[in-house]
C-alpha cells in the first residue's frame, strides 16, 4: 500500500502521492512554492518555472519527482 505524505495531504486531501519528492504550487498570496513532500525542505520563488527547476534539480530529475498542483500550497516553517 502506498504511503501518504502528511505534507502532500495538506495540498489535496485524499490524494495519494507516492513517488513525488516535491509539490509545486502557489500560496494564498500568489507566490510560487516548491515543498518537499516530507516537509523537510522547500522554497519560495518568483515564477512557476523557477520553482519547478529547483524541485526537479533537488529530486534528481526523477520523471515523477515533481507534481504541480492547482490548489494553494503552504510552506511550513
Amino acid at each position: 500500500m502506498p504511503m501518504r505524505s502528511s505534507v502532500a495531504d495538506r495540498f489535496h486531501p485524499g490524494t495519494r502521492i507516492t513517488n513525488v519528492t516535491f509539490v509545486v504550487g502557489q500560496d494564498c498570496l500568489g507566490r510560487w512554492l516548491a515543498v518537499e513532500t516530507h516537509g523537510l525542505g522547500g522554497g519560495v520563488f518568483t515564477s512557476r518555472s523557477a520553482a519547478v527547476r529547483y524541485a526537479a534539480t533537488e529530486s534528481g530529475r526523477s520523471p515523477d519527482g515533481v507534481k504541480v498542483v492547482g490548489g494553494h500550497v503552504r510552506l511550513a516553517m
